[in-house]
């Protein structure tokens, strides 16, 4: 009985979405059940109604939620567990910017659900935030009296905050809604605002501050700043602390700011982050949903250091993802040595090339990366010597020699327009006299040169002696010698 009611309820489900239609809770819940995968969830909350029929999402004994179909002698049945996300959209489609959102999270294999406010001040309670680990609420363009949390979902919101969760909040004109400005208690209290924020102002830019946000930006906007806008300048108190700054047409402002109290955490940008191109977004809400500690699987590790390095300097290297928050980075070093960061220095205490590995780890899995570090000794000592004299038309051997220097290349210039390579080298000259040859030992971290003069001879051809005799007793005797050919040639008589 019970496997038939599994597939009665399956059925149903199908029907629903092979015909397009939405759940759509009364409370404002937006169900989007059945797509199968780490996408959203099923939650606890109110009647799932359609054209089709109903259904009620509860909760379990095991704390599972439950979705029932609303016939009699339905039986609940266990289905997914419940998101530790909450997308607030309140962006009144004037644009609907929620698959923004929606496209990066399930990029970013994030579970959540979804809240529509529906045009008006129909925000979730305390009952539907007591869910949820993070609520990222967002305007799009909304400035109506409407746009961001109202007076009950402050007061609800600072509840389920004191909770110690975290909030992000991305609205153009939360401060100005409805054409004035008005920083409310909550905006104090919670994300840190002193009350003379609400300044309108156009960023053309924004650039990431902090060390949370810091690696995020420059983002330009094609107009000032999203759908013709202006938007509210934040001014941080001394509990919070500017994460992105805005400029255009004047001094860098503070366009976003965050505040961690040590027991809940907040992040109020005053732009639309759905304005960002999709790349930019995916790595803006895995920032923000790693401040928030919600575990996002790791995704796109790479390593990489700064070498070749110097031996006896310090190697810098680097952990980068495309996505994953909460993360440990353990290095092995690839010398026996280990150390945990994302990014590192070490020294390497001999030359060498080294394998170094990086795991980057959270409570959903783990990633490895590799990247080859070479240490490298500076050259020293380079000396250039060869063995000539040389016969015209025989090989002169040329040997460059190192005092000190690792991964060392070697080029020669012979003197006479051509070259050669390696430490040793023969080269036959076309024509006799000195050259000066000269070798260039190079490695990745340093480049010396030295010089040797080669002298190539014309070898000694046919000789013959004269004499101017006969010659008087007593008188000098003169004798000539004569070749056919010869450089540099010594006589002896």
């Amino acid at each position: 009985m019970r496997s038939r009611r599994l597939f009665a309820l399956a059925a149903l489900a199908a029907a629903l979405v092979a015909a397009g239609l939405a759940f759509a809770a009364a409370d404002g819940l937006i169900f989007s059940a059945f797509t199968g995968g780490g996408g959203r969830s099923e939650s606890d909350g109110a009647v799932l109604r359609s054209a089709v029929g109903q259904a009620v999402v509860g909760r379990s004994d095991s704390g599972d939620a439950v979705l029932c179909a609303g016939w009699p002698g339905c039986q609940s049945v266990a289905s997914t567990l419940p998101a530790p996300l909450l997308l607030v959209d309140d962006d009144d489609n004037t644009p609907d910017v929620r698959g923004d959102y929606t496209a990066v999270l399930d990029a970013l294999d994030v579970r959540y659900n979804v809240w529509d406010t529906g045009g008006a001040d129909n925000e979730p309670d305390a009952a539907i935030l007591a869910d949820y680990q993070a609520v990222l609420w967002f305007t799009g363009a909304n400035n109506s009296a409407a746009a961001g949390p109202g007076p009950a979902a402050e007061a609800d919101l600072s509840t389920w905050l004191d909770a110690g969760n975290c909030l992000f909040l991305s609205a153009q004109d939360y401060i100005f809604r409805g054409g004035a400005s008005t920083v409310t208690a909550f905006m104090q209290d919670y994300l840190g605002l002193r009350p003379a924020s609400g300044t309108e102002v156009d960023y053309d830019k924004v650039d990431g501050q902090g060390a949370q946000f810091g690696g995020l930006g420059t983002y330009h906007f094609a107009t000032p700043l999203a759908y013709n806008e202006a938007v509210d300048e934040l001014l941080p108190d001394e509990s919070a602390s500017t994460v992105f700054e805005g400029t255009g047409g004047g001094a860098p402002r503070s366009a976003a700011v965050a505040k961690d109290s040590g027991v809940y955490r907040t992040t109020f940008w005053g732009f639309p982050s759905d304005f960002l191109t999709q790349a930019d977004h995916k790595a803006a809400l895995n920032a923000v949903l790693d401040w928030c500690r919600i575990d996002v699987p790791i995704a796109g590790l790479a390593a990489l250091n700064d070498g070749p390095t110097v031996l006896g300097q310090t190697t810098t290297l680097t952990a980068t993802i495309s996505a994953g928050t909460q993360l440990s980075y353990t290095w092995d070093l690839g010398d026996g040595n280990m150390t945990t960061g994302r990014v590192v220095a070490h020294n390497y205490t001999a030359p060498g090339t080294y394998t170094a590995t990086v795991t980057a780890a959270n409570a959903l899995g783990s990633q490895q990366a590799q990247t080859l570090v070479a240490v490298v000794e500076p050259i020293a000592g380079l000396a250039a010597a060869d063995d000539s004299p040389t016969a015209l038309g025989h090989q002169t051997a040329l040997t460059a020699t190192l005092a000190a220097g690792t991964d060392v290349t070697y080029q020669w210039d012979f003197g006479d327009g051509s070259s050669g390579s390696g430490p040793t080298t023969n080269h036959v000259y076309g024509g006799p006299g000195t050259y000066v040859a000269e070798v260039t030992a190079t490695n990745p971290v340093s480049s010396q040169t030295a010089q040797t003069i080669v002298e190539i001879l014309t070898p000694v051809g046919e000789l013959t002696a004269a004499s101017d005799s006969p010659t008087a007793l007593g008188a000098e005797t003169a004798f000539t010698a004569t070749l056919s050919a010869g450089d540099d040639v010594l006589y002896e008589w």
